[in-house]
This record gives C-alpha cells, sequence and structure tokens, in this order.
C-alpha cells in the first residue's frame, strides 16, 4: 500500500503554522502535514537573550541555546524536517546532525524544494 508523503514541520510561534499551510496548498498539496508546535521553544530563547541577540545580529549568541534540535528528536514517522519558522533556519545543521534527517528552511523555498526533491 503507497501512503502519501508526510512532512513533519517544527513550529516556535503559534502564528507560524498558517504560513506554511498555505504554502504547501498553494505549491504542493499532495503531502500530509504534521506540526509539532513547542511554543516553549520561543519563551526559552527570549529567556536565555536568543531572540535579543537574533535583533542585534548576533548570530553565534542566537543559535547557541535553541532547543529544536532536541524537540526534533522526538519526530517519529517522518521523512523530511522542515522549518516553518524563519528564524529557525539557523538550527537546521543542528537538527539534520541531531536526527538524520532532510532539513528545509523558510515555507516558500521549503515547498518548492521539497517536491522537486521527493514528488
Amino acid at each position: 500500500m503507497n501512503f502519501p508523503m508526510r512532512i513533519a514541520l517544527i513550529h516556535a510561534l503559534r502564528h507560524s503554522p498558517g504560513p506554511i499551510a498555505a504554502a504547501f496548498a498553494e505549491l504542493w498539496p499532495e503531502p500530509t502535514l504534521m506540526n509539532l508546535l513547542d511554543d516553549s521553544l520561543s519563551a526559552d530563547l527570549a529567556r536565555d537573550g536568543a531572540l535579543p541577540a537574533r535583533d542585534a545580529g548576533d548570530g553565534p549568541a542566537h543559535d547557541a541555546p535553541h532547543l529544536a534540535a532536541k524537540a526534533a528528536l522526538e519526530l517519529i514517522g517522518c521523512d523530511t524536517i522542515a522549518l516553518a519558522q524563519f528564524s529557525l533556519a539557523r538550527a537546521a545543521t543542528a537538527i539534520t546532525a541531531a536526527t538524520g534527517r532532510r532539513v528545509l528552511t523558510t515555507p516558500h523555498s521549503a515547498v518548492k524544494k521539497l517536491r522537486i526533491l521527493l514528488a
């Protein structure tokens, strides 16, 4: 039996699922989307100073406390992880290293690349 492809999306903010869902609906509606919303990621980043560091252009300080790789380890049954939050893009390398899965970033570019690679 051939099941539709399942793609996991990690969201750090509650308003993030809508734009990526819209991008999939527009560009590639066939896959089944799995959404992981962990708003504690953004709360922890703010508490640890990561969001102000990102706003100031200090990438290393922003990336150091990233919990996205830890959250990604809990995902099972997915082929690819698409980081739906723009600020999570810096965590892509860490998530790939932690999970061994393909990781893509940003809504439209991720959907376009997924479709080319997997369809």
